[in-house]
């Protein structure tokens, strides 16, 4: 009486793929799905964890965007400068509570003037896009200004046009 081993050895498994290859024109299984534990709700229990964290530092650059309040934007540059990883338990317990809050993120004028131009920016270079900026600024308040003046104009020129219009009180007949 010849002894087979179970299906589930590797040797096994991949004889009996390329079986069902050769016969079915499919592509082999690699591995049966396991069976679904079904539990109740109160032995379930959802955990999220956190692995390191990496910091990458990359370059100050000189920006394009109009949304900075005056003077030059800053943005950053797409390659990075330096990574550091570091355990994230280490790193939260090392910074304490030194989490600065939203005013105190936003950036002097000069402060932003002075990092472009230790950046290797030249003054004419962060005129033109300061002049470029406020342009641009301009424009956008022009344009929101006319769209809703022209809104209302139109909504009132509407309500014009629907109280001179004169009522209809007669029915017409239809054949059929």
């Amino acid at each position: 009486m010849s002894h087979q081993p179970p299906f589930n050895t590797h040797k096994n498994r991949w004889d009996k793929a390329l079986k069902h290859k050769a016969t079915k024109c499919e592509a082999p299984a690699t591995r049966a799905k396991p069976k679904k534990k079904h539990k109740t709700p109160h032995k379930m229990a959802k955990k999220v964890s956190f692995g390191d964290l990496t910091i990458h530092e990359h370059p100050y650059e000189l920006g394009d965007h109009p949304a900075c309040s005056t003077g030059a934007p800053l943005t950053i540059g797409w390659t990075s400068r330096s990574s550091t990883t570091r355990n994230l338990d280490l790193y939260e317990y090392m910074r304490g509570e030194r989490r600065r809050g939203r005013k105190q993120l936003v950036l002097k004028v000069t402060d932003r003037a002075q990092i472009l131009l230790r950046a290797g920016y030249d003054i004419s270079e962060i005129a033109k896009v300061t002049i470029e900026i406020e342009e641009i600024k301009k424009n956008r308040a022009e344009s929101a200004k006319g769209t809703s003046m022209e809104r209302f104009g139109k909504i009132i020129g509407g309500m014009a046009n629907m109280a001179l219009k004169p009522k209809r009180h007669t029915v017409q007949a239809r054949s059929a």
